[in-house]
């Protein structure tokens, strides 16, 4: 995958987190909560579903290497939760290609697959929630 590939997904992935984000922090703010970034970051991991912010070359590639029984390193519970949405498609009559870009246009996981610690320190950064930069 090309640097510039990861690097839209991602930011397509910021910029949902944050869009979530956002509505709960204002919520947290206007109510007094404590540590209202923290707070609205967990909760925001806790509470949403995303879509899944991958290529479709990646999530292909991954996909086959699972139908032929390699389990991934990374995100192993994302990758399954995809495969189970793909392969419910595939039995009902659609090939992989067709199914796998269903999920992606259609379809949200379960929750975030990112840390608080990643979120915290990567997406959803003190100068970020002033600005609203990827608003």
């Amino acid at each position: 995958m090309t640097n510039n590939r990861k690097s839209s997904t991602r930011q397509a992935r910021d910029r949902e987190f944050m869009e979530q984000f956002h509505r709960v922090y204002d919520m947290m703010r206007a109510s007094g909560v404590r540590n209202a970034r923290v707070a609205a970051v967990h909760y925001t991991l806790r509470h949403s579903q995303p879509h899944y912010h991958v290529s479709f070359e990646r999530a292909y590639r991954r996909l086959q290497q699972m139908r032929r029984g390699c389990r991934p390193l990374r995100n192993a519970g994302m990758w399954d939760e995809m495969w189970a949405q793909v392969n419910a498609l595939m039995t009902s009559g659609l090939k992989m290609s067709q199914a796998l870009e269903h999920v992606l246009a259609h379809c949200h996981a379960s929750r975030w697959y990112l840390s608080p610690a990643t979120v915290l320190t990567h997406i959803c950064v003190p100068s970020a929630v002033r600005s609203r930069a990827l608003r």
